[in-house]
């Protein structure tokens, strides 16, 4: 059939903190050249993002950007630029040629999965600029059919290297038996421009119902598994990507064992500084609740000894103390009558007033000095606890910083494992179908002979396309290339 074309005009990556990138591509040959793991591959897989694929693979080197530019050349002509943000997300168009970050509004949106009932989708609106929208394939040998999407059409337009070496035929990439069908429907619309809309599902017939009554069954179960999977890749390379997500988790797993024994270390270390800091911050506290009281107690000696001082300098001037004339009396010394006994003499009450002076003047000094060492572990207690909150400051800020290291791994290890568990699910499903298909081999070819085959390939179309594959092949000059035929039921080309 002849079908309008779309062409590639360029691939970018704009946003983010560098520069845009573009490759531009020619209308007849683009090629590509460079070493393993510079990104060649990449460039298929975000063309294959760009027309609708669910996920774009990560490297390294698009971490600084934030969206995909795509740009086409209409069949008519007018340029289109895609825009989806590397995420995923809806497809933004432009009716223009955009190399570097919209800056205006996009003349519509599209949404990137296929829906049928919906025209607001890249799927629908590419089928429909190259006269493909509103077609049906079959999906089973029942006849029963579902809309075309354009993600049937994906692996004839955009192939990598590894379907390059598969032994699978290229219009049936999958592989897998029950897409079978439909993968040649599709073959047969792109070849001979005919869809399945006008098939009728084929009723089983009454001898057969048994066989195919279980057949249909294990179909049932085959799409109750895969009908939540949506667009999966083919069971190895499901299992290549699990076999880099378990070595990933195992590289962030030993990450994360080595932040949080640098963390038991610190709380290790954080124990007997803040066991430290309590005993000091208490010492301290009773230190200085003592230096107060004992303060106190110096002003009372000190009042005391202004007292007794006082006591004596009265005593002096009253003359009291002084033998001689009676201050009351008159009488002379050697009339007074003072008892032996007596508390009462100058000389007695003199030297209990100097005995009281001296004995608070000692305790005083005794006070002065413990005082002093008071003071002195207080100066070094602070100076110690200082020291102290230092290090609590240090190792909790440690702490902190190993917590904030720990949280992205922590988030990768959990994404990580989710998409571990997704994809041991997937192959496990893959694997049940397989199980199943193999337990349920049910011999129906008596039924499919007893009825019409529908959607066959007709062979005269399949000979013009094996006599372009021959003239192609004996250009570039392919040995063994004079005979090319493609088998109807296999796909297969043969050569030679």
């Amino acid at each position: 059939m002849t079908a309008n074309r779309i062409l590639l005009t360029h691939l970018s990556f704009v946003g983010g903190q560098s520069d845009p990138v573009s490759i531009d591509f020619d209308e007849k040959l683009t090629l590509i050249l460079g070493p393993s793991d510079t990104g060649k591959s990449f460039i298929v897989d975000a063309i294959d993002y760009m027309l609708g694929k669910q996920k774009l693979r990560r490297i390294p080197e698009i971490q600084d950007y934030g969206t995909v530019l795509l740009g086409l050349k209409m069949p008519d002509g007018t340029p289109l630029t895609l825009a989806r943000n590397i995420t995923g997300g809806k497809i933004r168009c432009y009716r223009s040629s955009i190399r570097d970050v919209p800056t205006g509004p996009a003349d519509f949106e599209l949404g990137a999965k296929h829906d049928a009932d919906n025209l607001a989708n890249l799927s629908n609106f590419l089928l429909a600029e190259i006269g493909l929208s509103k077609r049906s394939v079959r999906k089973n040998k029942s006849n029963v059919v579902r809309s075309l999407s354009f993600r049937d059409l994906a692996h004839l337009c955009v192939i990598d290297e590894t379907r390059m070496q598969s032994l699978t035929p290229p219009p049936l990439p999958s592989a897998q038996v029950i897409h079978a069908t439909v993968e040649k429907s599709v073959f047969k619309l792109i070849l001979q421009g005919e869809d399945d809309s006008g098939l009728s599902v084929i009723p089983p017939p009454s001898e057969r119902h048994f066989t195919l009554g279980k057949r249909a069954m294990v179909d049932r179960i085959v799409h109750h598994l895969l009908s939540d999977m949506g667009d999966i890749p083919s069971v190895e390379e499901l299992r290549e990507q699990l076999l880099r997500v378990v070595d990933t988790t195992n590289k962030i797993a030993g990450s994360i064992e080595q932040l949080l024994h640098s963390r038991s270390t610190l709380i290790e270390d954080l124990r007997p500084l803040e066991v430290e800091h309590n005993e000091l911050r208490e010492r301290l506290a009773e230190i200085g609740e003592l230096i107060e009281r004992f303060k106190l107690l110096q002003e009372q000696y000190e009042t005391d000894l202004a007292r007794l001082a006082m006591m004596q300098e009265a005593g002096t001037l009253l003359t009291i103390f002084e033998p001689g004339v009676c201050i009351l009396c008159g009488a002379l010394e050697e009339h007074q009558n003072h008892a032996v006994d007596s508390n009462h003499g100058s000389s007695s009450w003199s030297d209990a007033l100097e005995a009281e002076s001296r004995k608070t003047a000692h305790l005083s000094s005794d006070l002065v000095k413990t005082i002093g060492s008071m003071t002195q572990q207080q100066t070094i207690g602070t100076q110690r606890y200082v020291q102290v909150e230092e290090s609590l400051r240090i190792v909790n800020a440690g702490i902190e910083r190993l917590d904030r290291d720990l949280a992205p791994d922590s988030l990768s290890l959990k994404e990580l494992t989710e998409k571990r568990i997704s994809l041991e699910r997937a192959i496990s499903t893959f694997d049940h179908v397989e199980r199943i298909n193999m337990f349920t081999s049910i011999d129906t070819n008596e039924v499919v002979d007893n009825v019409a085959i529908h959607g066959a390939l007709n062979e005269s179309v399949l000979g013009e396309l094996s006599e372009t594959i021959r003239s192609v092949l004996n250009s570039w000059g392919i040995p063994e290339a004079q005979t090319v035929r493609i088998d109807p039921e296999s796909q297969e080309l043969v050569v030679g």
